[in-house]
């Protein structure tokens, strides 16, 4: 999260809830933002769609009938807390959910496909921007953080691209030309024209390599068209810097349409899929070389008059925040001179580590999330007699919780200094902490000590056009201003995670065992990529630290153990106080090297 510039507003009171949206929709659009503030996988209209999806494959034989039940429960929690969904349905949500216990297969298929009418997708997106309207004409912040997050869920899974959502909100609300001034909230209502989802004709130029001759007559079957160069219409609109030749490797020209999408990023990513078909085709027979092609792309939409380039996009498995290299290189340096595993545990974390890197490597979505999960199989302990989804969720949660108070605090440090130092360490100056305190030990307190009140009111004042970070400041007091609240949240995150790991599951025996990708796809790849890290970064705290942990056993069960012994100190706080507060932002004694 980052202060932009408001040069662009005419700021009032009128429009404070216009900016805090634009905020929100930036942070939310943002490819390195954590999890918990970033659009949902799936929200109620693609729930619905997923457990209709799953009811199929349970007819098929291709998923066990178990796999239901944690997808409705999602599903009665998602509609639950959904404003948009709840004012669309003629019934209590209730009313359309039948347990998988006491129910047919075919009851249950039935009134969730009366449920996925109700909830159409443009009916939805209609209904969110009309509600989302009010909200900031009414500046109800709350409300705005809620449907602006399952808007942008809606339109991604409907198939416009992220990285296409956050060109138009930047350009929009912050650095683009038009409009130039934003005086009213009017303005919504030209932003949501500008992002509103329409299908499209494309065109695709790819510069590929000459090798693509080979299979120039088998090209027809994807809508790709072999060029020797840029057609005239297209390269005479151009300038002459995005016509050249980007490398000598590149000699041909692939142009690939045919075929509709939302925007241009979209279309980007569905032409690949074409020339990756081919490609991967093409090396059945052959082994030693294959079709390439420049990550540079010509694109042609229907509706505009000009072509416009495209460069290369983040692929989901580098969306996550790297070490910067020398910290990176201290930290290997470090882990090679003290880890000291069993034979069989290091061989196990070496093939763990070496899935990692086979996910890292590959730009393909699938292959990405196929590697991660086994990796988080690999590093996770399985025994015969329980299903071994139930083990890899009880075996990783652990890791996944303990940590997630100071993960949550340590990014909102991090936004509080970014935005502006001074001001941030003149406030906390006057917090009560011990001696030797930390940045982030003295904002745990600002946030969870109710003798901080006033210091946190002098926050919110300073703050004054950053609404987004005043939120945050805000709802993170009251998700952690008891311990009765912490408990609470941990649980909810646990709740939400375990849906999520048994989605990726999921999504991996569909892969394997019928071929079928999903909408969603990348943003499992996301969250799969932010477990494994998690996981394996405690595991190696454990084995370098203190208690240098012998085998990967241990360290699960000492995670276990960490988090049963997490809850109980909790439930022993009475009030938070400027030590007990530190229990939220602390390493643990393993961790200690």
């Amino acid at each position: 999260m980052r202060f932009r510039s408001l040069e662009k507003w005419e700021v009032s009171p009128e429009i404070e809830g216009l900016i805090f949206f634009a905020q929100r929709a930036e942070e939310l659009l943002f490819d390195y933002t954590v999890d918990s503030y970033k659009p949902m996988s799936l929200n109620a209209p693609f729930l619905c769609e997923e457990a209709l999806s799953v009811i199929g494959d349970i007819k098929k034989e291709l998923l066990d009938k178990a796999n239901l039940r944690p997808i409705l429960e999602e599903l009665s929690w998602s509609l639950k807390h959904d404003m948009v969904a709840k004012s669309l349905l003629d019934l209590p949500y209730e009313s359309y959910i039948l347990s998988e216990e006491n129910s047919s297969i075919e009851e249950i298929e039935i009134k969730l496909s009366v449920l996925r009418r109700t909830l159409d997708s443009y009916r939805y997106i209609d209904e969110c921007l009309d509600l989302l309207y009010i909200a900031i004409e009414n500046k109800k912040k709350k409300d705005i953080d809620s449907i602006a997050r399952l808007l942008f869920t809606n339109l991604i899974n409907q198939g416009m691209s992220k990285s296409y959502l956050s060109k138009k909100t930047l350009d929009f609300f912050f650095v683009g030309n038009a409009p130039q001034k934003i005086t009213n909230c009017e303005a919504f209502k030209d932003y949501v024209d500008a992002i509103y989802p329409k299908s499209h004709k494309f065109e695709m130029y790819f510069w590929v390599s000459g090798l693509i001759d080979v299979v120039s007559e088998s090209t027809e079957a994807f809508g790709i068209e072999v060029l020797d160069e840029l057609p005239e219409e297209v390269a005479g609109k151009l300038p002459k810097s995005k016509t050249d030749i980007p490398s000598i490797t590149y000699k041909k020209i692939a142009k690939v349409s045919g075929f509709r999408a939302l925007d241009w990023y979209s279309a980007k990513e569905i032409a690949e899929k074409k020339l990756s078909r081919l490609r991967d085709l093409y090396n059945l027979y052959h082994h030693k070389s294959k079709i390439e092609w420049d990550d540079k792309v010509v694109v042609v939409q229907c509706c505009e008059d000009e072509p416009r380039t495209l460069g290369v996009l983040n692929s989901p498995i580098e969306k996550i925040e790297d070490e910067r290299p020398e910290q990176a290189s201290r930290k290997l340096n470090r882990l090679l001179k003290n880890i000291n595993l069993s034979r069989g545990s290091f061989e196990k974390f070496n093939r763990a580590v070496d899935f990692h890197s086979l996910s890292a490597n590959t730009r393909d979505v699938e292959n990405q999330l196929l590697n991660l999960w086994i990796g988080l199989e690999t590093i996770t302990p399985t025994h015969s007699g329980h299903a071994k989804i139930t083990q890899i969720c009880n075996g990783i949660m652990p890791f996944l919780s303990i940590m997630y108070t100071k993960r949550l605090i340590g990014v909102f440090t991090k936004d509080l200094l970014r935005w502006d130092r001074r001001t941030v360490n003149r406030i906390l100056k006057k917090i009560p902490v011990p001696k030797g305190a930390k940045t982030i030990d003295k904002v745990s307190v600002l946030l969870c000590c109710p003798k901080c009140d006033d210091l946190r009111a002098e926050l919110y004042s300073d703050l004054k056009d950053f609404h987004l970070l005043r939120f945050r400041a805000f709802t993170l007091h009251e998700k952690l201003s008891s311990p009765e609240k912490v408990v609470a949240l941990l649980a909810e995150h646990e709740k939400k995670v375990l849906w999520q790991i048994r989605r990726i599951y999921r999504s991996r025996n569909l892969l394997v065992h019928s071929g079928r990708t999903l909408q969603y796809l990348p943003s499992l790849v996301e969250n799969a990529h932010d477990y494994f890290d998690q996981v394996i970064f405690i595991f190696i705290r454990m084995c370098i630290g203190t208690y240098s942990v012998k085998t990967i056993g241990q360290s699960f069960e000492l995670a276990k153990l960490t988090r049963t012994g997490l809850n109980k100190k909790l439930k022993d706080i009475k009030v938070f106080d400027s030590n007990s507060a530190l229990i939220l932002v602390n390493d643990y004694s393993f961790m200690q090297l």
